[in-house]
């Protein structure tokens, strides 16, 4: 699934758009050889863009593996002594969403933006 389809679901006005009416996982891509982040802030402009009221963001495929930890998190990375680092952006306080869903850029069909209480995504 690609980003544009992925966001024209999650930001539908659609009374059953599960995105919006259900809790949600969501979870920053991760390299599987090393456990890095592929792509952190495009991650977490998704996740910002996307979620409803009661939504998680965590590691790798559907969020639910966690390395902050020295412990392995359910095989989704290697275990490492110290964990991984914790990136930064996750402990930013975005605020409340300020749009009830996102919106396509009129006249930039694939950009989509919401407006939160402290910042602007896009």
């Amino acid at each position: 699934e690609n980003c544009e389809s992925f966001l024209n679901d999650a930001c539908s006005k659609d009374e059953e758009n599960v995105w919006q009416n259900t809790a949600m996982l969501q979870g920053f891509r991760v390299n599987n050889s090393d456990g890095s982040l592929q792509h952190p802030a495009q991650d977490m402009a998704a996740f910002l863009l996307a979620r409803g009221p009661y939504a998680y963001l965590g590691w790798g495929t559907w969020g639910m593996g966690w390395p902050f930890s020295p412990e392995p998190a359910h095989g989704t990375v290697p275990p490492q002594p110290e964990g991984k680092p914790r990136y930064p952006m996750m402990d930013y306080d975005f605020g409340e969403p300020i749009d009830k869903l996102c919106e396509v850029v009129p006249g930039h069909a694939g950009v989509f933006r919401r407006e939160w209480t402290k910042v602007f995504v896009e």
